[in-house]
C-alpha cells in the first residue's frame, strides 16, 4: 500500500499486467494490489490462441488421466462444450478422502454416483485405473495403524459394489484403501467385522487391497482365473479357517501366470502359506504375518525376498524356501530385537551375532544357516554381539570382511579371540575392517562367555590374500594388541594396516619390533591438555635393501 506522511494507508497499488511475446513462464505474487489488465496487441492476442481445444478427445482424455482426483476431472466439464462430457469417459478415476467423518461420506456418495453412471451405459469405454482411498494421515505413512473412524456410508454393500465394478469394467489397476471398519449397533457397540469377497478378473494387472481389518473371503478359483495380474498387494485383513490354503493356491502359478511382484502384510489367520510361484515372480514381501506356522515357497526366478516381523523364521524347519536366483534377502534375526540379516546383490552379507546372552537361548544357528545358504557372497559385514559358535561355517569366498563390535553390557569384555576365530573362517580376505566398542576391554569374570581360550593367539591363520587392515577405536588392552600382532604375523602380503585410537586415549605408542614393519603416526589432534597428539598410526612393511 501507499502511505501518507502521517503513516496512514492511502490506497492500494495498481499494477499493470506485463505483456511480452518472449516470456514462457510468469509468476506474480502482488501483495493484495490491484492488477490492471490492459488491452493486448494483435500479436500478443495471437499468442493466446486456445490450442488445447483443438486437441483430439483421445489426447484430452490422456491429460485428464494425470489429474490427482476424480473431482478435478469433473470440474473440467465447465471449461467448454467439448469438455462437458469428457469426464464420463476418462480412463482413470481417483477418489481420495483427506479427512474423515462427513467429508468421507461425501466421497462415498461421489464414488457410487460416478461408477453407476459409467456402468449404466454399456458402450462407454472401460476404466483403466480405479483408485479409492480413505486413508487420511498426511503426516504419516499412508496407513496409520491406530487410526479409525466411523464413516456410516462405507458399508459392506458399497465396498462390494465397488469391487464388482472393478471386476466388470476396470482393465488395469484397482486400488482400494480402507480405514479400520466395523459395523456398529444403534448404541455404538461393535456388531461385527465387514466381510469382503476377493475380486476376480482376468483383465486386471495390478491389485492393491488394504482392507481395514475386514474379513476377506477367498473363493475357489479355476485355472488362469487371474491370468493378467502382475502386481498384488494384500494388507490389513483377516482370513477364515481354510482360506489361507485357498489364498496360496490363488497366488500360485496355476491362477496367476504373470505374477511378478507380491506383498502380503498384516494378515490375521494366515497360518500356512504354500506358494508355487509363477516363473515370472521376482519380488516377494512378507511383513507382519504374526500367525504363520508353516511356509513352503517354490520360486525359481525370485530375485528379492523380504520377511520381516513374521512369527516363523526362515531358518526354522517349518520354512522351506527354494529360490536359486535370489539376489537380495532381508529377514529378522530370531533373537536380536530389531536385528536383521541382509543379502545385497548376491555378494554382500550384513548380519548380527550375539555378545553376552542367556546360555542355551542366545544362539547363532540362524546366522550359521544364513551364511551356509549364501556362501557365494564375497563381502561380509558383521555386527559382533557374541562369541562365535562352532556352527559358523567356513567362508572361502569372502574377500571383504567388516566387523563392528557392539556391546550393551555395563562391564567390559575381551573380544580379540572371537574376532580372530571369525577371521580364520575367511581364508581369502583381501580387506579387513574392525570397529571396536568402548566396552571391549579386560574381563575379570572367569565364567564369562568371552573368556579367551588358552594360547588363542598362537593359532595360525591362513591370510595369504590379506592386503589392507583398518582398525577403528582401538583400545590398548592386551587382547587387542595381541590381535594386531597375530594379523601382522599371519598376513605375509600385508601392504598397510591403519589403527585409529579411541577418543578416550591421550596417546598410545605402537611399536612391535617383531612385525617386520614400521609404525608411523600420521594424524594428530588436540586431546585433553595435549596438542598434536597422535590419533592414528599406519604400519607398512620394511623395504629390503638391494645389494
Amino acid at each position: 500500500m501507499e502511505y501518507q506522511s502521517d503513516g496512514s494507508a492511502q490506497e492500494r497499488l495498481v499494477i499493470d499486467l506485463p505483456c511480452s511475446e518472449m516470456l514462457q513462464t510468469m509468476h506474480l505474487t502482488l501483495g493484495h494490489s490491484f492488477l490492471c489488465l490492459c488491452e493486448m496487441t494483435t500479436s500478443a492476442a495471437a499468442t493466446s490462441v486456445d490450442r488445447i481445444s483443438n486437441l483430439s478427445d483421445d489426447l484430452l482424455l490422456l491429460i485428464l488421466g494425470f489429474l490427482p482426483k476424480a473431482i478435478n476431472v469433473v470440474e473440467t466439464s465447465i471449461l467448454s462444450i467439448q469438455w462437458r462430457h469428457l469426464w464420463t469417459i476418462t480412463p482413470t478415476l481417483r477418489f481420495v478422502a483427506r479427512v474423515g467423518g462427513a467429508a468421507a461420506n461425501e466421497i462415498v456418495a461421489a464414488v457410487n454416483s460416478v461408477l453407476a453412471q459409467r456402468d449404466a451405459i454399456a458402450d462407454k469405454a472401460d476404466v483403466k485405473d480405479l483408485e479409492i482411498s480413505f486413508i487420511f494421515q498426511p503426516d504419516y505413512p499412508r496407513f496409520f495403524f491406530g487410526h479409525s473412524y466411523q464413516a456410516v456410508n462405507i458399508t459392506q454393500a458399497n465396498i462390494a459394489a465397488w469391487l464388482i465394478f472393478a471386476e466388470r469394467r476396470v482393465t488395469k489397476l484397482i486400488s482400494l484403501e480402507l480405514p479400520i471398519l466395523m459395523e456398529y449397533n444403534s448404541d455404538g457397540s461393535v456388531q461385527e467385522h465387514l466381510f469382503i469377497d476377493f475380486p476376480c478378473s482376468e483383465r486386471l494387472q495390478t491389485m492393491n487391497l488394504t482392507l481395514g481389518h475386514s474379513i476377506l473371503r477367498i473363493p475357489d478359483v479355476s485355472t488362469d482365473a487371474f491370468r493378467s495380474l502382475t502386481n498384488i498387494l494384500l494388507s490389513r485383513f483377516s482370513l477364515c479357517d481354510g482360506d489361507d490354503l485357498r489364498l496360496g493356491h490363488l497366488l500360485s502359478s496355476s491362477c496367476c501366470l504373470q505374477l511378478r511382484r507380491l506383498q502380503l502384510k498384516y494378515i490375521v489367520g494366515l497360518t500356512n502359506l504354500r506358494l508355487d510361484a509363477a516363473i515370472q515372480l521376482e519380488e516377494l514381501s512378507l511383513y507382519s504375518l504374526c500367525y504363520i506356522k508353516w511356509i513352503h515357497i517354490d520360486a525359481p526366478s525370485l530375485r528379492v525376498l523380504v520377511a520381516q516381523n513374521i512369527s516363523l523364521h526362515l531358518a526354522d524347519e517349518a520354512a522351506r524356501i527354494y529360490a536359486p536366483s535370489l539376489l537380495a534377502l532381508t529377514c529378522d534375526h530370531p533373537y536380536i530385537r530389531g536385528g536383521q540379516m541382509v543379502l545385497e546383490d548376491a555378494h554382500i552379507m550384513k548380519l548380527c551375532m550375539f555378545t553376552h546372552g542367556l546360555p542355551g537361548q542366545d544362539k547363532n544357528h540362524a546366522v550359521a544357516w544364513f551364511l551356509q545358504q549364501y556362501a557365494g557372497a564375497d563381502h561380509l559385514n558383521v555386527e559382533r554381539k557374541m562369541q562365535f559358535d562352532k556352527d559358523i561355517p567356513e567362508l572361502p569366498n569372502i574377500t571383504d570382511l567388516r566387523i563392528t563390535v557392539a556391546m550393551s553390557t555395563k562391564d567390559t569384555h575381551t573380544v580379540a579371540a572371537s574376532i580372530a576365530k571369525l577371521i580364520a573362517k575367511c581364508t581369502k580376505i583381501a580387506y579387513l575392517s574392525i570397529d571396536m566398542d568402548k566396552k571391549a576391554g579386560d574381563c575379570f569374570d572367569l565364567d564369562c562367555k568371552c573368556h579367551q581360550p588358552k594360547d588363542w593367539n598362537n593359532n595360525m591363520m591362513s591370510l595369504e590374500h590379506l592386503r589392507i587392515v583398518e582398525i577403528h577405536d582401538f583400545l590398548s588392552f592386551n587382547d587387542q594388541i595381541e590381535l594386531v600382532c597375530l594379523l601382522l604375523s599371519d598376513a605375509p602380503a600385508l601392504e598397510r594396516m591403519t589403527v585409529t585410537l579411541h577418543e578416550s586415549y591421550d596417546e598410545v605408542y605402537l611399536n612391535d619390533p617383531c612385525c617386520s614393519g614400521r609404525w608411523t603416526p600420521f594424524a594428530r589432534e588436540h586431546r585433553g591438555s595435549k596438542f598434536g597428539v597422535a590419533t592414528k598410526y599406519e604400519w607398512t612393511p620394511l623395504k629390503r635393501r638391494c645389494g
